[in-house]
């Protein structure tokens, strides 16, 4: 039956979807893109506790924020509080989006048929992250080859949009440039969002 709740909500998930997929096509030639992620560094003072584990590689106490976002620089996804020792990749592997993903869960659908193989929705990050098959990451700055240095110049293309997007972010909200509170405390109010 078309119209029972449980089809209504596969059918408006898929049209979402389809739509943050356009966002990219506008910024990329890469298909089935679903959103850039990165993270972002926010500085902090000195925690009470496991200070050291706040103490990043900018010489400074911090913890990262991790987001996903679409081409038009909306945010899909989020995750904040880890501290900012972690680097990017164990920070989303310590994500709820991260479990969900290779649960399959997420970016699993619409799929496409090209041959006999099928492509599947994925996001893109800078080589910071693993590669895997729902998360592309550029080829080594190094290589020679043309089809390598084409991808990587979509691939950053697409990607651009979560660094405008953490710039936006920061300049709206100049406080959070420096956040004067305990990570535990700021961890629990941000997850209440």
């Amino acid at each position: 039956m078309l119209n029972t709740p449980d089809t209504l909500i596969k059918v408006f998930v898929v049209f979402v979807v389809v739509v943050v997929v356009e966002t990219f096509s506008e910024l990329s030639n890469l298909p089935r893109v679903a959103g850039a992620i990165d993270g972002t560094h926010i500085q902090i003072k000195a925690p009470d506790e496991s200070a050291v584990d706040y103490f990043s590689r900018y010489q400074q106490y911090d913890f990262v924020v991790q987001g996903v976002v679409d081409g038009h620089k909306l945010f899909l996804d989020f995750a904040a509080g880890c501290p900012g020792s972690l680097h990017d990749a164990q920070v989303l592997r310590n994500s709820t989006l991260y479990r969900r993903a290779e649960g399959n869960e997420v970016l699993k659908s619409p799929t496409i048929q090209i041959g006999h193989h099928e492509f599947r929705l994925y996001l893109v990050g800078d080589s910071a992250y693993s590669l895997g098959p729902w998360l592309q990451k550029p080829f080594t700055e190094a290589t020679r080859d043309r089809d390598e240095i084409s991808f990587n110049r979509e691939l950053t293309a697409a990607r651009v949009s979560v660094d405008c997007a953490f710039r936006i972010l920061k300049s709206r909200w100049r406080s959070i440039s420096i956040v004067r509170c305990q990570p535990l405390v700021l961890k629990s109010f941000l997850q209440k969002f």
